[in-house]
């Protein structure tokens, strides 16, 4: 009786420390694929294709005082080369520093050129982690405004290609000298629902003074009126 209690509490003690065991790699798996998911959060909100990094590490003669300048020339030219896949006749430089603007620039140069580098030339917005798809929401365009407010979220999105909507939409243009948007400052005035590339949230913003939370390039336009009340409920402020 006594050998069999002592085999008994061998096996429990020999099974807890097990259980224990098991249950130390679970936690720590656990530990290690949250900072997996922390560190890809972070790199999704600054997204730079990695072909533009090997582009400059193999063409790029220029020397730089520190990698910090280094880095504010990469982002430069990264933002400057999607500027050229969304404006074809946009001269401004990038804000942020004089090395952005240079890296912007030469980004943006190389982008428009007729033969791109082979290690270039099949970027598109997807590579700056933009995806595609189908949103509602509210339009509104004004000096350094290019809103798109969507529908279930309190996010305002910069709109990269505003044009697209009077070019490919003459109601919306109707709409807005019917209801005289413009004095009446009405922000949730137009209803629309478009098809386009959604960019990441970024911490450090878009658009005009950074205010955005996302880009938004519009591929077509689905529907486009005036607005209604129970459009406008639905949006969270």
């Amino acid at each position: 009786m006594k050998r069999k209690i002592i085999i008994l509490i061998s096996i429990w003690v020999i099974s807890t420390l097990l259980l224990s065991n098991i249950w130390s790699e679970v936690l720590s798996d656990n530990e290690k694929n949250s900072e997996e998911q922390i560190d890809i959060t972070i790199g999704v909100k600054k997204v730079i294709p990695p072909q533009i990094y090997l582009y400059i590490e193999k063409n790029l003669d220029r020397k730089f005082s520190d990698a910090a300048e280094k880095t504010e020339y990469i982002e430069g030219f990264s933002e400057g080369f999607k500027s050229s896949l969304v404006y074809k006749s946009y001269s401004e430089t990038w804000t942020g520093s004089k090395m952005r603007d240079e890296g912007f620039k030469a980004g943006r140069k190389i982008g428009l050129t007729e033969l791109l580098p082979d290690g270039l030339k099949d970027i598109s917005l997807t590579d700056y982690g933009f995806i595609d798809g189908d949103a509602e929401g509210f339009l509104y365009f004004a000096f350094e405004q290019s809103d798109f407010r969507p529908i279930d979220s309190d996010e305002i999105w910069w709109v990269l290609n505003s044009d697209v909507v009077s070019r490919h939409s003459s109601k919306y243009n109707e709409i807005r000298k019917r209801i005289n948007i413009d004095k009446n400052y009405d922000k949730f005035a137009i209803y629309a629902k478009i098809k386009g590339y959604f960019s990441p949230e970024s911490s450090r913003g878009y658009g005009h003074m950074g205010r955005y939370n996302r880009e938004i390039y519009i591929v077509e336009v689905l529907e486009i009126r005036k607005s209604t009340d129970n459009d406008k409920n639905k949006r969270k402020e």
